[in-house]
């Protein structure tokens, strides 16, 4: 019995969907209030589907760009808070009461970078993407990536030391 060519790309289709689904949804927790995850997380999901057919590289860069887009969208709609609230820093912390300074000199310095700055940061540190991928989501060339990434994390540290001092 032969699949059809529909039956195989939505099989394809749906098993992307199950493996990049809570990534692309934790990528909107951390970047919108909690109000818009699940309308931004099917927007993104709507769009891959419906430029399936014509998608270039790997499945998990070219989701990230969409959703990236759909985040920037959103923005401009309504300019962001960026957290509904600092919650989400303890789950990068053992010892809390010992590490909130540096949670909360982090949290302001990145609020400070541009968005750009920000959103480099965090589909590295926070969804894991390597430049190569950063560079597919982004639109721009590997070597840019790694730039861009590298000037960034500067910007951050410099942040961060700034806000240590007061």
């Amino acid at each position: 019995m032969r699949i059809s060519s529909t039956e195989q790309v939505r099989e394809e289709f749906s098993d992307i969907y199950r493996q990049t689904y809570p990534r692309i949804r934790a990528y909107f927790r951390r970047r919108v209030n909690k109000e818009l995850v699940d309308d931004l997380t099917a927007e993104t999901f709507a769009r891959a589907w419906r430029k399936w057919h014509s998608r270039k590289g790997e499945p998990m860069p070219w989701i990230y760009g969409i959703a990236h887009h759909v985040v920037l969208e959103a923005y401009r709609a309504n300019p962001p808070q960026l957290f509904d609230d600092l919650s989400f820093m303890s789950a990068y912390s053992e010892d809390i009461a010992d590490e909130v300074s540096t949670s909360v000199d982090i949290y302001r310095a990145l609020r400070r970078l541009s968005e750009t700055d920000r959103e480099i940061l965090t589909l590295h540190a926070w969804e894991g993407l390597e430049p190569k991928e950063l560079a597919e989501v982004l639109q721009v060339g590997g070597t840019q990536a790694r730039v861009r990434l590298h000037r960034a994390r500067k910007r951050l540290a410099q942040g961060v030391k700034n806000s240590e001092s007061y």
